[in-house]
């Protein structure tokens, strides 16, 4: 479960942006409504070299919110992030970035809930046939940097 993080004015105490692991919400959220979750906004990254955007994404993979995420994803990107074409590596961002909840995402990827439509693409059958583990490998560490 997301914990809501308000970025509070140091001056006066009132809120100033709430933000959700890092990210800005799109709207504003008061102390008496913060149960109702406002939608998330990326901001997408434009012309970011792809040497920078592979490192940025394999950071990413590493340092999730629940340790499910961090070990699934990080050796799943040791394994195929450096053979990721434009296309791919999009598709991978916006399912790091644009899914705001991390046990959803994993759910997702071990097949437990469907997968929506915006995220049911070439990455997450990667995802989740890396999953199913079929080979039964040992991944109880994330892979060395």
């Amino acid at each position: 479960m997301l914990s809501l993080i308000y970025c509070r004015t140091l001056s006066h105490g009132r809120l100033a942006k709430p933000c959700i692991n890092g990210r800005f919400l799109s709207q504003q959220v008061d102390d008496d409504h913060h149960h109702h979750w406002p939608e998330l906004t990326y901001p997408r990254r434009v012309d970011e070299e792809v040497s920078k955007r592979k490192a940025r994404l394999l950071y990413q993979s590493r340092k999730r919110g629940i340790k499910e995420n961090d070990l699934l994803l990080s050796n799943f990107a040791h394994h195929f992030l450096h053979k990721m074409d434009n296309q791919q590596l999009d598709q991978y961002d916006r399912l790091l970035n644009e899914s705001s909840n991390e046990w959803e995402l994993y759910y997702w990827i071990i097949g437990t809930k469907s997968v929506p439509t915006e995220f049911d693409n070439e990455i997450m059958a990667m995802l989740q046939k890396y999953a199913s583990n079929k080979d039964r490998e040992t991944r109880f560490h994330q892979p060395p940097l």
